[in-house]
């Protein structure tokens, strides 16, 4: 997945992939906020 990431990010920013760096980090949904509001949980 964070390959595929990767390579797209790479395309959108004209970048190659050694240029970056992208790290996927799991988060509680109750710390995330979508237009001001707090997501419920799934």
């Amino acid at each position: 997945m964070i390959n595929k990431r990767a390579d797209t990010w790479s395309e959108v920013i004209g970048e190659p992939r050694e240029g970056f760096a992208m790290f996927l980090q799991e988060i509680p949904v109750s710390l995330m906020l979508e237009y001001g509001d707090v997501l419920p949980e799934a």
